[in-house]
């Protein structure tokens, strides 16, 4: 019984500290309406105005997400896509960075994705899934795309090798998006 409690304990310790490659300059911090000076920026809205990236909680019958999505300072209600709507968030965290590395950005699209990464580590942004099914999960990564005169940040999910697509939120509206880029570990 000791046994399968070390060998619980040190699983749980390689999950949590990750591979030797893990990216360790990114970190996610409550967003309180200020952005912080090491938040990383993720684009521009219609009126030119500097947006980041953030995470948060949305919840729509039986799935939830927990997914990246465009911050705008100062905005009251943060938006993530979730089954074709914009849906409102809790729990909102802003990306900040501690290295003094530049963001690095891959421009791809849905059929590429895989292949133009194979090198690259993908930086980690969320979590969706449905309450009542556990086969329906996906990992969601980071990316950015312009829709109209606006650059947003949004979730990507990855069903295949040649099927990935970002999702954006546009006022109410959540975008899909084939021609983006992805935002990767620049260690």
């Amino acid at each position: 019984m000791a046994f399968r409690a070390v060998l619980l304990i040190l699983g749980l310790s390689a999950i949590a500290s990750g591979s030797p490659k893990k990216y360790t300059h990114y970190y996610w911090r409550d967003y309180t309406g200020e952005v912080p000076c090491d938040a990383v920026v993720g684009g521009h809205d219609e009126l030119n105005r500097t947006t980041y990236i953030g995470q948060g909680v949305a919840l729509n019958n039986d799935y939830y997400t927990f997914s990246p999505l465009t911050i705008i300072e100062g905005d009251a209600v943060q938006r993530a896509p979730l089954w074709g709507y914009g849906m409102p968030v809790v729990q909102t965290r802003i990306l900040c960075v501690t290295s003094p590395y530049p963001d690095k950005w891959i421009a791809t699209n849905s059929q590429n994705l895989v292949a133009d990464t194979v090198n690259e580590q993908l930086v980690l942004g969320g979590i969706e899934g449905s309450k009542h099914d556990d086969n329906v999960r996906y990992e969601l990564n980071i990316g950015r795309a312009k829709v109209g005169n606006k650059l947003l940040t949004g979730k990507i999910i990855t069903l295949d090798t040649y099927n990935s697509v970002l999702y954006v939120v546009d006022g109410w509206q959540a975008q899909e998006v084939k021609e983006f880029e992805v935002l990767v570990a620049n260690n």
